[in-house]
């Protein structure tokens, strides 16, 4: 792969400055914690001696922010500490959530370059890593993702797909699963990008593609149900008010609950 040219979406970053900023932020750390473990003062006064230390470690983080922030491509604008971006397979492109190209399909990665001078993939907490395809959105595990030496590894999630841009549950069938896991992701969410462009959604229930004016009903929580789910969805809702179990979506009771 062609060295990527880093100056297009983080112009301001210098890897010597991230590197002098993450080992002051260190030193300010370990300071910070023999405070906190010296009981020999009260806790009072250890919030008092912490804070100028606090105070230096929030200012380091908005000089990383400012030097190593990624910029989308089209408007120039940095995402929020608290947000992210997305980019290219390859990290070549990267854009916010507003200027991501419908046809393009994109990750999710960290708001700041990462320490091999690339977008870092944001694993979500979780070992996986979120794809997007205009309205087609999958949480799903490579066997190994990265580059320039950056590599996501994992074997346990179960490759959760949404469609209408999140609202509604897609289900993936065994094929599909063991097609992703063998790295044929963008395949497979290409595939299901064609079937939604002619209205096809799935059944959350048994997995039956259905036309628009064949969905019966919309369970809660992204459902979407043929006649036959639907009809059994019915039933089960209806025993379970008969025989006063409580509501298995919320908890409550059913004389409690508005599900």
């Amino acid at each position: 792969m062609a060295k990527l040219d880093i100056t297009k979406y983080a112009p301001r970053y210098d890897r010597a400055q991230v590197r002098e900023l993450t080992r002051d932020l260190s030193q300010l750390r370990a300071k910070v914690t023999l405070i906190e473990g010296d009981t020999s003062v009260k806790w009072q006064d250890r919030d008092k001696l912490k804070q100028p230390l606090v105070d230096a470690i929030g200012q380091i983080y908005r000089k990383m922010e400012a030097i190593a922030g990624i910029q989308c491509e089209v408007c120039g604008k940095m995402s929020p500490c608290s947000g992210n971006m997305w980019a290219t397979l390859d990290f070549a492109h990267v854009w916010c959530k507003t200027h991501v190209p419908k046809d393009v399909l994109v990750i999710e990665v960290k708001s700041q370059i990462g320490p091999n001078d690339v977008p870092v993939p944001d694993d979500g907490g979780r070992g996986c890593i979120y794809f997007h395809l205009g309205e087609v959105h999958m949480w799903a595990e490579p066997n190994a993702y990265g580059v320039c030496g950056q590599s996501i590894r994992c074997g346990w999630y179960n490759y959760p797909c949404w469609v209408n841009n999140g609202s509604t549950s897609w289900p993936l069938m065994d094929e599909e699963k063991a097609r992703c896991a063998r790295g044929d992701i963008e395949a497979v969410m290409r595939e299901i990008a064609e079937k939604r462009k002619v209205g096809i959604i799935r059944c959350t229930g048994c997995g039956k593609e259905l036309t628009p004016s064949e969905v019966a009903g919309r369970p809660l929580f992204a459902g979407c149900n043929c006649i036959t789910c639907w009809d059994q969805h019915k039933a089960k809702v209806e025993e379970e008010r008969r025989t006063g179990k409580v509501c298995s979506m919320c908890g409550k009771p059913w004389s409690e609950c508005y599900c």
